[in-house]
């Protein structure tokens, strides 16, 4: 089986580490990685008998441990409720400071319409 030279499409011989017309280093190709798995799932429910001497109070029956397998936790309602209230404060907050400020704008252009006839009225004076 040849490999063909990823730069000028020459043939070569599958052990080449270089193209014979180009020159251009052949690499390999990475091979893909394996995901790594939990050991959870590795040791595929391995099982750990505890005898029944080795706990106290319980003397008649053997006791089996399985590892433990992480689970996604969903939040619940209480958290969403939560997270869409503050949320909710967020866009208010933000709503307010952008009235605070038109207030704040109308208030100086009121303020400054107001005082146009006066000073119009002391440069009439003058």
């Amino acid at each position: 089986m040849s490999k063909i030279c990823h730069e000028c499409g020459q043939e070569l011989e599958q052990n080449d580490g270089f193209c014979t017309r180009c020159g251009t280093k052949q690499e390999e190709p990475e091979k893909p990685k394996k995901k790594k798995r939990g050991w959870n799932l590795l040791k595929k429910k391995e099982e750990k008998i505890i005898p029944s001497r080795m706990v106290e109070g319980n003397e008649m029956e053997d006791f089996k441990l399985y590892p433990r397998t992480p689970q996604k936790r969903e939040p619940d309602r209480q958290e969403l409720i939560v997270d869409a209230l503050i949320r909710v404060e967020q866009k208010i907050d933000g709503l307010l400071s952008n009235q605070k400020w038109l207030l704040m704008n109308l208030e100086n252009f009121v303020q400054g319409f107001k005082q146009q006839p006066e000073k119009e009225a002391q440069e009439n004076n003058k």
